[in-house]
């Protein structure tokens, strides 16, 4: 899971932000006065999943583990999580690193 922290200057703006993000498939996870954390899940090409039910079905059952396998690889290392926060120092006082929303954007 990748978790990029992009600041905003109020509630407004990071609601602006939001339902940007909301267009290129993210998710409100959860939200407080000063941060709003959106999700993005990947689970994968359906084609591969297809492919490899056939395979299972048709030629060797326990070829599915490679299904579940491929799957939880998608979910846990490519999802990605925003934090849009108006706060510039975490809970210790160190410096967040902050990304560019626009290549954020870019990126999808």
């Amino acid at each position: 899971m990748k978790l990029d922290v992009v600041y905003s200057k109020n509630l407004e703006e990071m609601n602006n932000n939001m339902d940007k993000l909301e267009d290129i498939g993210f998710h409100k996870n959860s939200s407080g006065d000063n941060y709003i954390l959106a999700k993005k899940r990947v689970y994968g090409n359906i084609y591969i999943h297809l492919l490899i039910i056939v395979i299972a079905l048709l030629f060797f059952a326990p070829i599915i583990f490679l299904n579940v396998i491929y799957f939880g690889y998608n979910i846990f290392k490519n999802s990605r999580f925003v934090l849009l926060t108006s706060e510039k120092k975490d809970e210790e006082g160190n410096d967040l690193e902050f990304v560019n929303f626009d290549k954020l954007l870019k990126e999808k």
